[in-house]
């Protein structure tokens, strides 16, 4: 059992089947659909995103990536976000994702890592950070963002 909750916390390659949400019996999965495939927040064609767009004008910096992630998830207007065993809407998630890029982003910290860091300081194994999607399936926050960084840069690098 302690393996289990071990893994689950540790943020990998985020290919894991399907968990149970101990707290509530609600059934999530860990970044990948049933079918295998990574799960993002919007189209995975991100070059005529406006989030693509921007970050293409900056610098690319890892700060720069998190604002993209930032703008992906603006998009996703028919989500729910679980925490602490609540459910919030779309402004609230914004609002913490904010809140945690002006407060605690160290500007030498990569951003998968202070993805990694701030998002596992509060999903904890009995209560994940879930983001919900309008057909009911729940994937854990820092593996669909982590999913999101992957594609902005393969994106980047096919784009150079």
């Amino acid at each position: 059992m302690m393996r289990y909750v071990t893994s689950t916390l540790m943020i990998g390659l985020w290919f894991l089947a399907v968990g149970i949400h101990p707290a509530h019996g609600a059934r999530f999965l860990e970044g990948v659909a049933g079918d295998g495939s990574k799960v993002y927040i919007g189209p995975t064609s991100v070059q005529s995103t406006n989030a693509f767009e921007q970050f293409q004008l900056g610098s690319g910096s890892e700060f720069e990536k998190l604002c993209y992630l930032l703008e992906r998830v603006s998009h996703a207007k028919e989500c729910s976000f679980h925490y602490q065993g609540g459910r919030y809407s779309l402004q609230d998630a914004l609002f913490a994702g904010n809140w945690l890029l002006f407060q605690r982003y160290n500007r030498d910290q990569k951003a998968r890592d202070f993805i990694r860091e701030q998002i596992s300081f509060y999903d904890k194994p009995s209560r994940p950070v879930l983001i919900e999607f309008p057909n009911g399936t729940r994937y854990r926050i820092v593996d669909v963002l982590l999913n999101e960084l992957d594609l902005l840069e393969h994106q980047s690098v096919v784009e150079s």
